[in-house]
């Protein structure tokens, strides 16, 4: 006989349900006390489907009757489908959530459900809404204890037990797994012979690999740490543990934290705890085995893992919750053979992991290399340096910093992402990047202990963070240091001592890109810069004047100028000699330098004339700036050749658009409050007119 097509049974099915809705939202709306006949009915549903169940339960459907025989074949599969609709409806005619029906109902639930979670779910949130909408429909409201109920009800009795199913198949599956490998391994030992190829492939059927590197720092520990880890699956399953891990000192010696390992469950070790770090650490102190637990019963033991050469590597610990097979003295007869394997093979991956970085990090650096002799931008090929050295350590964050040796100052040029510097910071001279460009010497801490942390790394200002190593490559030319490679890692041994001869490979490269660009950024400050005061000559003033109009047109800003010129200046020329006239131009130019704002712009505009440009500044306050300038210039008296020489300054105020309507009379403006200024008798501050715009006449 031939089973009708697939979609004839799911349409027929959902037929079905929208029926038993429908119908069940009719007898809802006939109130609290539905009529006889529809009690009857959900009665004879009750006395069908609990005869169903206990024929399928107790497997009697062969000697039961044959209508028994036929409710026992709905609770099966997908046949349990057809039951729960009609469950619902008798439920709903019997109280809906307070309805007895709703262990039934769970029932149903848990046959539908087939081991399978999420649908056991789904099944269990239909049922659970479609019951609460129609206790709404028939009395207007939802009584939160029979919701409660309800909803105990479906969990315990529908959801529950496939939790329950799945975690006891799992550890069934587990245990005769761990039973087999047991009895393998200890026939083996008693000289019965090899383990059969059959025994030996049951290893491929546990969990997939969950391990973190046994090789600290290394990028390549990716197939390495598998390695080693499938090495502690088998230790893990000869000895029945529930894990095995692997322990290398992270920072600190005596603080140990897992490196690799192999779970029951193919999740991270669960025994790290403070107590089991502790165990660990005196094993590898003590160079000894020992098994934690009472007598024969121990449910912890570690071994030191000691390579050939009698280095610490680390240990190895395995656990179980309910204590191991093995007896004390057979663990500790074998744990150290499989301790001393894990050496071999961390050692054999470390110094492949070494070998493949190696040969990376050249690549690396040869790639590097041509990149820096592409870069033509300083600000690029910066960050480009420092992204690059980061890439040859694990750290967090790089900075190339410039070094003046002669002045002994520094400013960093170019980081990486989300470093707590910006470029253009300035490196204080108390700092441990000052120290270490001063003295040339190269400064590796590979642990936060050695870490001075009452000295900033760069100076004061920048933002505070927990250091686990520091790495400081200081690059030099002929023997001179004109800057430094600086690397963070926030963990210990981010940053190693053979990452930083690495980096100083770097560095060395880039010295000759570096030097070329930033000779050519100080021509470029030469053509812009003032011989005689170091101030900007004009036209480093005209570019800069230029891009700030344009910011202030954008963001609707005012924008003031201030003109200074030096009072009776030619007969100083005259009377004393160019050399007292250059000597007042410079008392001048440090004077008003020490009085205006690091924001503003000051110049020499020419001769015995300053200019000042100050962003974001109204006409009234860049007048009050220039009494204040005005005054100090006044009260600094100029000595040249013994004898004081009186200077005063005058000074005219402009602002854009207050008193200039154009950027063209801008500096116009200013330069007629000037000539008032010297006009009404020198010494004195003007400003130009506002426009009738800035009045609002």
């Amino acid at each position: 006989m031939t089973s009708r097509p697939h979609w004839r049974r799911e349409l027929a099915l959902a037929a079905l349900w929208l029926g038993a809705l429908a119908l069940a939202a009719v007898i809802a709306r006939m109130g609290a006390d539905p009529p006889r006949w529809v009690k009857l009915a959900a009665s004879a549903i009750v006395v069908a489907g609990a005869t169903g169940l206990f024929a399928h339960g107790r497997r009697l459907a062969s000697k039961a009757s044959r209508w028994s025989h036929r409710w026992s074949l709905l609770l099966r599969g997908h046949h349990a489908e057809v039951v729960l609709p009609i469950v619902m409806v008798a439920a709903v005619a019997t109280g809906a959530l307070a309805s007895p029906l709703l262990v039934l109902a769970a029932v149903c639930v848990l046959a539908l459900a087939q081991s399978d979670l999420p649908r056991a779910a789904i099944y269990a949130a239909i049922v659970l809404g479609s019951l609460t909408a129609m206790d709404v429909l028939r009395d207007g409201r939802i009584d939160p204890g029979h919701l409660v109920l309800a909803a105990a009800v479906l969990a315990g009795l529908g959801v529950l037990p496939v939790v329950r199913g799945r975690r006891d198949r799992e550890e069934i599956e587990q245990a005769t797994l761990r039973a087999e490998r047991l009895e393998a391994f200890f026939a083996h030992k008693r000289g019965e012979g090899p383990r059969s190829d059959a025994e030996g492939a049951a290893s491929t059927t546990v969990p997939a690999v969950n391990s973190a590197s046994p090789v600290r720092s290394d990028a390549d520990a990716a197939g390495n740490k598998w390695q080693l880890a499938n090495y502690l699956r088998d230790v893990r399953d000869l000895l029945g543990a529930d894990e095995v891990v692997f322990w290398r000192a992270e920072g600190d010696e005596s603080d140990y934290r897992p490196a690799a390992w192999y779970t029951l469950r193919g999740d991270a070790p669960r025994d790290v705890s403070p107590a089991t770090r502790r165990f660990v650490a005196w094993s590898v102190q003590e160079q000894m085995v020992h098994c934690i637990g009472e007598q024969d019963h121990v449910h912890l033991a570690i071994a030191p893992v000691i390579d050939d050469q009698a280095t610490l590597l680390g240990a190895l610990s395995m656990s179980s919750a309910t204590g191991f097979v093995s007896a004390r003295s057979e663990i500790k007869r074998w744990l150290p053979r499989f301790a001393t394997q894990v050496a071999a093979l961390a050692d054999l991956l470390l110094a492949r992991g070494a070998l493949e970085h190696e040969n990376r990090s050249t690549a690396a650096i040869l790639n590097a290399s041509a990149e820096f002799q592409n870069s033509r931008s300083l600000g690029a090929l910066a960050t480009l340096i420092a992204e690059r050295s980061l890439e040859l350590t694990a750290g967090n964050r790089a900075a190339l910093v410039r070094w003046h040796a002669r002045d002994e100052r520094g400013s960093v040029q170019g980081v990486t992402r989300q470093h707590v510097v910006a470029a253009g910071f300035e490196i204080s001279a108390d700092s441990t990047v000052a120290a270490c460009c001063r003295s040339g010497d190269q400064l590796v801490l590979e642990s936060p202990l050695a870490i001075d942390r009452s000295r900033p790394v760069y100076g004061p200002g920048e933002r505070q963070r927990a250091i686990g190593s520091l790495g400081i490559i200081p690059i030099q030319r002929d023997g001179i240091v004109t800057g430094a490679i600086v690397l963070e890692g926030d963990a210990p041994h981010a940053v190693r001592v053979r990452d930083a001869q690495r980096v100083q490979i770097i560095g060395a490269l880039a010295a000759r890109a570096l030097e070329t660009l930033w000779e050519i950024e100080e021509a470029g400050k030469r053509a812009q810069t003032d011989a005689l005061t170091g101030l900007g000559n004009r036209r480093f003033f005209d570019e800069h004047v230029e891009r700030v109009l344009r910011e202030a047109d954008r963001s609707g800003a005012t924008v003031a100028l201030i003109v200074a010129d030096v009072d009776h200046f030619k007969a100083v020329n005259d009377n004393f000699g160019h050399d007292a006239g250059d000597a007042i131009l410079q008392r001048v130019a440090a004077t008003l330098g020490d009085v205006v704002r690091t924001s503003d712009l000051l110049a020499r505009f020419g001769g015995e004339e300053f200019a000042i440009l100050l962003p974001n500044t109204h006409l009234t306050g860049a007048c009050e700036l220039a009494e204040r300038l005005r005054r100090a210039v006044e009260q600094r008296v100029a000595t040249v050749g013994g004898r004081q020489i009186p200077v005063t300054a005058s000074f005219g105020v402009a602002s854009y658009p207050e008193t200039a309507k154009s950027k063209d009379d801008f500096f116009p403006a200013a330069d007629k409050a000037l000539y008032r200024a010297k006009k009404d008798g020198r010494n004195k501050v003007r400003s130009a007119e506002l426009t009738v715009e800035a009045t609002g006449n």
